[in-house]
């Protein structure tokens, strides 16, 4: 059994609570490199210490078991922490990904969460903010769906969305966060999703991150821990996703859960992106995907984004759209800004080295699974 193989049978073995194969022990002995290298850049080596727990093998991922179980208890508190202050508030809000994702896990540490995400309606979102700020946040970012909130206690953060798709996803979700809000019902004190809304919110999320460099095996995870343990309608699952075109997405991403889940082999292709993207993607597949959605304009459409993206970003736009030029101006300075500087010198370096058949093969791998661009500028 390849490292590759390997990998994967061991994280599914931990999260579908089953005895891993021995194959798959016997090569976590023998290609330990290979595999230590894909458990570190999709961060599930504490998955891999489940599945290896009793094996010599498996003291070598501990301390991602011990990073794992620490971590699960920070982000537990700032959930606790941010939705107490949101109910304190009278917000009210839908939590997402994550927080409701560790529900379902065997156990919470399995499904490693970076921040908070909460869904709040957009006329509630400087009343959110001035309430996680008043609890001891700071806000850090602003994005075109949400805003971050940095807890000065730990460093973890709350991501307050107002809505679930940016201006520049390549999925056309218009309408979809107020679905899912008005979809939610009151349960504990906060509101809560319906399956099918929870699972089409999961699909969406995924077919963004395939827009934006890539998805780990985590999310596949996560589909593999939705369809074992949660009780939903695929019926009106496939309903919501065909509305937004992405139904056959869906597909294509479960059948792979099932192969991987049974130990065979899947979309080689599909296999390989996803293997190949660590957690949350690369920079290269992240160019590659522009330049798919903008061919030789990827350049002067990072630098001069349309119209729709800059609003979002400087909401005084909306009133005054004449001062667009003079936005393209603070956006090209701010580029400047050190933090920045690294991230799109390496960005142009990468667009300049891309070639004609590797933007054909992630257009074709695309149309493969179903994921349909919409132009949402």
């Amino acid at each position: 059994m390849n490292a590759s193989k390997a990998f994967i049978s061991l994280v599914f073995s931990a999260v579908c609570s089953s005895l891993p194969p021995v194959e798959a022990i016997a090569a976590a002995r023998e290609n330990a490199e290979a595999i230590r290298k894909l458990s570190s850049s999709h961060e599930l080596g504490h998955l891999v210490y489940l599945a290896l727990k009793g094996t010599e093998e498996a003291e070598e991922y501990r301390a991602d078991y011990e990073r794992a179980v620490s971590r699960t208890v920070t982000i537990e508190k700032v959930m606790a922490k941010a939705f107490a202050a949101l109910e304190r508030a009278g917000i009210e809000f839908v939590p997402l990904k994550g927080a409701l994702l560790r529900r379902l896990y065997p156990q919470a540490f399995m499904r490693l969460s970076c921040d908070v995400d909460v869904l709040v309606r957009p006329t509630e979102r400087k009343k959110g903010g001035k309430a996680l700020i008043k609890a001891g946040f700071k806000r850090t970012k602003r994005y075109d769906y949400h805003d971050s909130y940095e807890d000065a206690e730990n460093g973890a953060e709350c991501e307050l969305h107002f809505d679930l798709a940016e201006k520049d996803d390549g999925i056309d979700a218009e309408g979809f966060a107020g679905e899912f809000f008005d979809s939610s019902v009151r349960e504990n004190g906060t509101r809560e999703p319906t399956a099918e809304y929870f699972v089409a919110h999961e699909v969406l999320h995924l077919a963004k991150h395939f827009f934006h460099g890539g998805a780990g095996v985590k999310f596949l995870l996560d589909f593999a821990v939705i369809d074992r343990y949660l009780d939903y309608d695929g019926a009106k699952l496939d309903e919501i996703l065909a509305r937004y075109d992405l139904k056959e997405f869906k597909d294509s991403i479960f059948s792979l859960v099932k192969k991987w889940e049974n130990g065979e082999d899947g979309n080689e292709k599909l296999s390989d992106f996803i293997l190949g993207s660590g957690r949350y993607g690369t920079l290269k597949n992240y160019v590659l995907s522009r330049k798919v959605a903008h061919g030789d304009g990827y350049a002067k459409n990072r630098l001069f984004p349309p119209f729709s993206q800059m609003a979002s970003r400087y909401p005084v736009l909306s009133k005054h759209p004449y001062l667009l030029p003079v936005f393209w101006t603070v956006r090209a300075f701010s580029a400047f800004k050190p933090s920045k500087n690294k991230r799109i010198r390496q960005e142009m370096a990468l667009n300049a080295q891309t070639n004609d058949e590797s933007i054909r093969a992630l257009a074709e791998l695309y149309d493969e699974i179903g994921l349909k661009r919409a132009n949402n500028n």
